[in-house]
């Protein structure tokens, strides 16, 4: 399984191209109303916008199981995956918005995270060599 991370600006070009029913599902979320990628960005920056002076306020992930485990294994399964690997991030899947969406436009399956990187109080969730944390 491969693993990436990044803090990033998010916006709308970036929830578009993982919120894409022609590319896959949608797998999981935690504290997200909408259904379209507008709605569920503009859900997000309701609260990114209590920390205004964070440019990356948004962490994205790809997670990828290798071509055969990804052929195998069951979205339950695959919901249990994205949750530890985000606890392993020290990123509380029961406290933060994110949304885990399926893409299978491709020979492997594999899930993005969008993950709101201001908590409900306005702090930021720490992302620090993030990138190589998941690897």
């Amino acid at each position: 399984m491969i693993g990436k991370a990044s803090a990033c600006p998010g916006g709308t070009a970036l929830f578009n191209y993982v919120i894409n029913d022609k590319k896959g599902y949608e797998l999981t979320r935690n504290g997200l109303s909408g259904t379209t990628p507008k709605e569920l960005y503009d859900d997000m920056n309701i609260i990114q916008k209590q920390n205004s002076r964070c440019t990356n306020n948004t962490i994205s992930i790809v997670i990828s199981p290798t071509v055969d485990d990804g052929k195998k294994l069951s979205d339950t399964e695959l919901k249990v995956i994205t949750e530890a690997f985000l606890t392993e991030l020290d990123l509380d899947p029961k406290k933060q918005q994110y949304l885990a969406f399926i893409h299978t436009e491709k020979d492997h399956k594999h899930i993005h995270v969008l993950l709101n990187r201001v908590q409900e109080n306005g702090k930021l969730v720490q992302d620090n060599f993030i990138g190589k944390r998941a690897q």
